[in-house]
C-alpha cells in the first residue's frame, strides 16, 4: 500500500510558481522539451554551481526571475533581428518611426 504524501499546510509556495532563475529556465525547457529533459538541462545548468560552491567557497548568487526573463528576452530579440537581417529585412520597434521601408 503507497504511503499518501503529507497534506500541505498552504504556507510554502507552489513548486511551479517559485519566482527564481532556475525555475523559469525549467518552466521554459519543459514547455519547450518536455519535464524530463527540462530536469536534465537544469541539472546539467546548476551542476556547475554547486561545484564552484563546493571546491572554490563561492557563494550563489540568485539574480531572481526578473533577472533572467529580461535577459532571454534581449536574447531572443537579439536572435530575431540577426536573422532578419540575414534574409534580408529590418526589424523596426513599435514607438519609433521606420527610417527605412521594412522590406528590402
Amino acid at each position: 500500500m503507497p504511503i499518501a504524501p503529507p497534506p500541505r499546510c498552504g504556507l510554502e509556495p507552489k513548486r511551479s510558481t517559485i519566482p527564481k532563475a532556475l525555475g523559469a529556465f525549467l518552466r521554459r525547457k519543459a514547455a519547450q522539451l518536455g519535464m524530463p529533459k527540462a530536469i536534465t538541462a537544469t541539472a546539467y545548468k546548476l551542476a556547475p554551481i554547486i561545484y564552484a560552491m563546493l571546491t572554490e567557497g563561492t557563494e550563489f548568487i540568485e539574480r531572481g526571475q526578473d533577472y533572467y526573463e529580461r535577459a532571454y528576452q534581449a536574447r531572443v530579440l537579439k536572435n530575431l533581428s540577426r536573422r532578419a537581417k540575414e534574409l534580408g529585412f529590418c526589424l523596426v520597434k513599435p514607438d519609433q518611426p521606420a527610417t527605412q521601408p521594412a522590406y528590402a
